[in-house]
């Protein structure tokens, strides 16, 4: 057992500290003379150990020398453009063709992809659908602009030298510029509607009182609910509606434009502006449904306190048919069924 502990002494013990001759090593010297690291303040961070920065080297990409993404492009299909030659309205200046340039690109850039909800700050509850490439020619161009690139689109859509890929993408960009323009409102309008949103919200809350109504107020609170957002959405008073609408109707009229870009934006305004988000007015949805069904109205739709109610469900139930474009483009001959170009900025 001795023998044990011997060796373990021998073979464990730490080395003892050797007495000063007065004479360090250099080592040592250098070492007693470096100043102590200073610690890194409160909110700094440590740098990263040797080891860790080389171990991550490989691994990770070189943040600091990564290439900025290129710019966005132009169309291929959008060259030098005279604008001398456009057809602007009386009330509409001339841009700038740099603007036209960056309005254009960002379009073309931007998805055109429908998504169910989008926020656009307007603070108004049950907004309709809507894109990026919307969302940009609504909050990031103001009325004149987009009455401008309205009539810069129509220009290039009335040459005859493009191909289908390029009419479609020009259709494309005219259609969100309308879509737009239609579905802007005024702050007065935007409030107007959060005030009658609200009112209905407290007579639907105080009708939840006991009493012999308590179940049908809120639901007749709900149906006038729904039918302010309709009228705020109708309104013929909308800032942009009266040219948006005589701009499409012009474009169906003109004989410079060709019948796939009629017939795609007469399908436009059937299935979304009057089927599906009833963005036109009652005059003129009903104008125009009236030709659809050449003029004569259903038998089970004659009121006799005027005009006929449903006419969009019954006549736009489906799709509508090329039957029915042609109609629309028949209807769009006459200026007289759409009038207005005036622009009031909101």
């Amino acid at each position: 057992m001795a023998s044990i502990l011997s060796y373990f002494r021998r073979h464990h013990e730490l080395p003892q500290p050797q007495p000063s001759t007065g004479q360090d090593t250099p080592n040592a010297v250098q070492a007693e003379s470096a100043p102590a690291t200073a610690l890194p303040e409160s909110g700094q961070r440590h740098p990263p150990a040797s080891h860790l920065r080389k171990a991550l080297a490989g691994l990770l990409p070189n943040l600091e020398h990564r290439p900025a993404p290129p710019s966005p492009q132009p169309p291929r299909w959008f060259g030098p453009i005279d604008l001398s030659q456009v057809r602007f309205p009386a009330n509409v200046a001339v841009p700038r063709i740099e603007d036209v340039t960056t309005w254009i690109t960002q379009l073309h850039h931007s998805s055109g992809v429908v998504k169910k909800r989008h926020s656009v700050g307007a603070g108004l509850y049950f907004h309709k659908p809507s894109s990026p490439r919307y969302q940009f020619a609504k909050h990031q161009m103001n009325a004149h602009e987009r009455a401008q690139l309205t009539a810069i689109l129509r220009h290039l859509m009335e040459q005859h030298g493009l191909d289908s890929h390029a009419r479609n993408e020009i259709t494309d960009l005219y259609l969100s510029l309308q879509h737009a323009r239609l579905r802007t409102h005024t702050p007065q309008q935007r409030a107007a509607l959060r005030r009658a949103h609200g009112n209905e919200g407290l007579l639907a809350v105080a009708g939840l009182l006991p009493g012999p109504a308590t179940m049908m107020v809120p639901l007749l609170m709900l149906d006038r609910s729904l039918a302010t957002h309709r009228d705020y959405y109708r309104s013929p008073g909308r800032p942009e509606y009266g040219a948006a609408v005589a701009d499409m109707g012009e474009l169906l009229g003109s004989p410079n434009v060709a019948e796939e870009i009629k017939l795609k934006i007469a399908g436009e305004i059937l299935d979304r502006y009057i089927r599906s988000e009833k963005l036109f007015s009652t005059e003129h949805a009903d104008s125009i449904l009236l030709a659809l069904n050449m003029g004569v109205v259903p038998e089970d739709l004659r009121q006799w306190l005027g005009r006929p109610q449903g006419m969009t469900s019954r006549i736009l139930r489906n799709p509508s048919t090329d039957a029915q474009k042609r109609r629309l483009i028949e209807w769009a001959l006459d200026p007289n069924n759409y009038s207005g170009r005036e622009i009031c900025e909101a």
